[in-house]
Formats: structure tokens, sequence, C-alpha cells
């Protein structure tokens, strides 16, 4: 890591640790870190080797009676193995009512279950790794995982069942050499992207939520400095989630309409979920699967083309044993299958945390 970055990383540790206690606020930082040892069966890859996880810290602070802020930062390894530090959140919230609070800043985008409840940390989820289509933009996912924007948020609760809801509106991501970028300080279209959530969690059913979410943006594509692609995008999400009982199902469904706004290649269709599952043993051991699937449109999505995509299939295989409330150990074996590549499998022992 060079000399700036770790003066703009220490500066930030000492407003946020030390700052809010000479003001005698109350606040929480916490954090995440993993560590793992991967190795595949794919050709040229490497054969088994150590990695460092993304190490993240996470702070809140609640300013007054109805304002807070959130901040998170990741510090992490780029292609190179060079250190490198991101922001990941950054939110102003108001509360107004139980009804509605009013965020603004950098957020996790509201689209499916996965990627609101378990964020960066590894820790978080049972699985060693996130269904590969849900990666983040810097990680090669086909997602728009983050937006920077405005973002209002509620609940309403009956007999019935608890409803929440969430809408985002903020810039739309871009395509950058093959890679989708948040446009964390611009936005490449006249019009705001869109993002919106619901989820219904009956209260006659203890554990199970039914979640839907969709995303309407513009994405341009860009080779260097010049715009090779632009699709208008719409996302649409179909979630359920059930955890009771020792028992935790997870499945998410997304449907991917792009249109061709640049040339005349038309409409495509696309679509890719995940089914997983696991079992508590004692409160110690869960034994888990999951299985995913990514099916591109057959006429060539201009989207999926861009981004390197193609249909794929994963099974994944794992145990996860808690050694304590804050620490775990993960052993997952993966078997994947891409179009135009040879069938491996992939395995993975980690050691995750938070603090």
């Amino acid at each position: 890591m060079s000399k700036k970055k770790l003066s703009i990383l220490f500066v930030f540790m000492l407003v946020f640790l030390f700052g809010p206690v000479a003001h005698s606020y109350a606040f929480e930082f916490k954090g995440f870190a993993d560590v793992s040892y991967n190795k595949s069966t794919e050709d040229g890859a490497d054969q088994g080797a150590f990695a460092l996880g993304a190490v993240d810290f996470y702070l809140a602070q609640q300013l007054d009676d109805r304002t807070d802020v959130l901040v998170e930062f990741v510090i992490e390894s780029d292609e190179t193995g060079e250190f490198v530090v991101d922001l990941e959140r950054l939110q102003l919230g108001y509360i107004f009512s139980d009804a509605f609070k009013l965020r603004a800043g950098r957020f996790h985008t509201i689209l499916g279950y996965w990627n609101t409840a378990f964020h960066h940390g590894a820790e978080l989820q049972t699985s060693a790794t996130r269904p590969a289509f849900l990666e983040f933009e810097d990680d090669g996912g086909i997602l728009p995982v983050h937006m920077v924007g405005l973002w209002g948020t509620g609940s309403f609760k009956s007999s019935p069942a608890v409803v929440n809801y969430g809408v985002m509106a903020g810039n739309g991501s871009k395509l950058q050499d093959g890679a989708l970028n948040p446009n964390n300080i611009s936005d490449d279209s006249d019009d705001k992207a869109i993002a919106f959530r619901v989820t219904v969690e009956p209260t006659q059913i203890d554990g199970l939520g039914i979640g839907l979410s969709g995303s309407f943006a513009t994405v341009s594509g860009y080779t260097g400095s010049s715009e090779t692609l632009r699709i208008k995008q719409n996302i649409y999400e179909l979630d359920v989630t059930y955890f009771a009982n020792n028992v935790e199902v997870l499945a998410e469904y997304y449907i991917f309409k792009n249109e061709d706004d640049l040339g005349t290649s038309g409409s495509f269709s696309s679509s890719a979920y995940y089914v997983q599952a696991g079992y508590a043993i004692m409160d110690k051991y869960i034994p888990y699967a999951r299985y995913e699937n990514v099916s591109i449109d057959d006429d060539g999505d201009p989207f999926f083309t861009a981004t390197g995509t193609v249909d794929s299939t994963q099974t994944a295989l794992g145990l996860r044993y808690n050694l304590s409330l804050l620490s775990s150990l993960k052993a997952e074996m993966r078997f994947v299958d891409r179009d135009g590549a040879d069938n491996h499998n992939e395995y993975t022992l980690q050691w995750a945390c938070t603090f």
C-alpha cells in the first residue's frame, strides 16, 4: 500500500475513533476479516494458495434523535496483489417516522436478499462464498450492487404480516472495459436509475420472508473513452427465505430484460438464480448445499457479451463450524460447469470472524 493510502486510512481511523469520544457520542465500530486456502482443478489455475479476504470496517453513529451516519470501508487486494482502500458505503439518514426514513449517499442496492443482508463480511453468511453472479462489481459481478443517490425505507406492522419497503434513485452504472462501475461522482444518463424492494413476513409462519425487488436503468458501455454500448436494463427479482427450527433456506430468481439502445440487435431476456439450504446441528455444525444457474439469451445478449458472462451452473457443498459467536471455520467444494470451458472443481477452506 502506498504512503498516501496509508495516510488517508490513518486520518480516517483517527476521525472516527477519537472524534466521537471527544464529543461524548455513543457510536458502533465493528469489523470483519477472513483468511482462505483455495484450490482449483481448472487448467492453468493456481493449484493451491492462501488468500487474504477483505478486511471490512463498519462504523455507525447516532447523531441525534432522528439523524444517523454509517460508514463502511474495505481494505482488500487488487488484481496485482497490492492493497487498496474502497469506500463501500457512506450514508446519512434522517428518521421521519417508522413508516419513512430517508438516506443519502452510497448504499448496497436493494436488489434481492443476499446483497441486502450479508454485505462484505464473510462471517455473516453461512457459506464460504457468494453465488458467483452476485459477486461485487470489481470482482466480476453482473448486478448493480451499489448505488449513489437517495434511499427511502419504511415498515408497516399488522396482524397478518410485517411489510417492509424501500425505494432508491441515483446514478446508473456503466460498463468500463467489461466491468460494472457504480458511477460514484457522475452519471452517463439523464434518467436516474430506480430500484425498489418490498418484503412480507407473515406473522403466522415464523421465519418466512418473501421479497420482490427490481432495478430500472440505462447502462452505457465504454472501451477506453468511446461509448460502444447502451442498454436499457430492467431487472426483476423474487426471493424466498426461511430461518427457523435450525433450518435455513434462501432462494433468489432474477430476470434481466436488456434492450439495445445504441445498435439494432433488439431486446433480450436472460435469467439467473440460486437455491441454498442448510441445517444447524447443536448450534455448531451447519452442513449446507447450493445450486446456481445463469442462462443467457440464445440470440446473444450484448450486455452479457460485454461482461464475458456465459451459460453456467455451479453446485456447492460445504460445512460451517462455529468456533464461537464471532468466529467460524468453513470447508466448501464447488462443481463448476461453464459454457465453452472445461468442467472443473474448486475447493475453499476459510476462517472468518467479526470483531
